[in-house]
């Protein structure tokens, strides 16, 4: 969210799991795009750039 159009990655932002938290995310009904890109360095590959494209807002969580 705070990303904005910018997006996120593991490369920029390292975490675990993150394929599987914007799975779940998607089956609760956030669109969320998904950007391929190439990077280079010692180890060259490609990596996901996530892009929220829902409209969304913090709110309270329920209470346990």
């Amino acid at each position: 969210m705070h990303a904005g159009s910018t997006g996120c990655t593991p490369i920029d932002h390292p975490g675990p799991r993150w394929s599987a938290y914007v799975f779940k995310l998607r089956q609760q009904g956030v669109c969320i795009e998904t950007v391929h890109e190439n990077h280079d360095g010692p180890f060259p590959g490609h990596h996901a750039r996530y892009v929220l494209q829902s409209s969304v807002s913090l709110g309270r969580r329920a209470a346990a």
